[in-house]
C-alpha cells in the first residue's frame, strides 16, 4: 500500500466518522460538530469541490475525490442529489438535537443558494467532471 492509497482509506475512514457522529456523540459536542461540517464545506467551496485530503491521494483516486472514487471502484451510479440529502439530512439533526431546528434548515438553505452561486447548481460538486460558474459575469454590452 503507497501513501496515496492509504489517504485514500483514511478519507474513507474519515468520512464513515462524519456520517455517524451526530447520532453517537454527546449532545455537548455537537455545536463542535456543526461547526466542523461547516469548515468542511467552506473548504470545499475554497478548494473548487475538492476536499484537502482529496489531494493528498488524487493519483490513487483519478483525481475524482474520496466520494467518487468509492462509487467508480464499486461501479455504482453516483446519486449527487442523494449524497447532498444525506449532508443535509445530518446537519439538521445535529441542529435538532440541540433544540435549534429552524436555524439549522436556515444554515441548509444558505448553502443551497451558496451552492447556486458558486457552482451554478443547487447541488455540491462531488467530482471534477462539472466546471464552475463564472462568479462575476463577463457581458460586455
Amino acid at each position: 500500500m503507497n501513501v496515496g492509497e492509504a489517504c485514500l482509506y483514511f478519507h474513507y475512514i474519515f468520512i464513515l466518522a462524519v456520517l455517524i457522529a451526530p447520532f453517537i456523540i454527546p449532545k455537548q459536542a455537537v455545536k463542535a460538530y456543526i461547526a466542523f461540517v461547516v469548515v468542511i464545506i467552506i473548504h470545499w467551496y475554497i478548494l473548487e469541490g475538492k476536499c484537502i485530503i482529496s489531494l493528498m491521494h488524487k493519483e490513487t483516486s483519478n483525481d475524482d475525490g474520496a466520494i467518487a472514487e468509492f462509487f467508480t471502484r464499486h461501479n455504482m451510479k453516483l446519486n449527487r442529489k442523494l449524497l447532498d440529502v444525506i449532508l443535509y439530512g445530518l446537519l439538521s439533526f445535529a441542529f435538532y438535537r440541540i433544540d435549534r431546528l429552524k436555524e439549522g434548515l436556515l444554515v441548509v438553505i444558505i448553502i443551497i443558494l451558496i451552492n447556486k452561486a458558486v457552482y451554478d447548481s443547487y447541488n455540491f460538486r462531488w467530482s471534477r467532471k462539472k466546471k464552475l460558474a463564472p462568479l462575476i459575469s463577463s457581458n460586455k454590452d
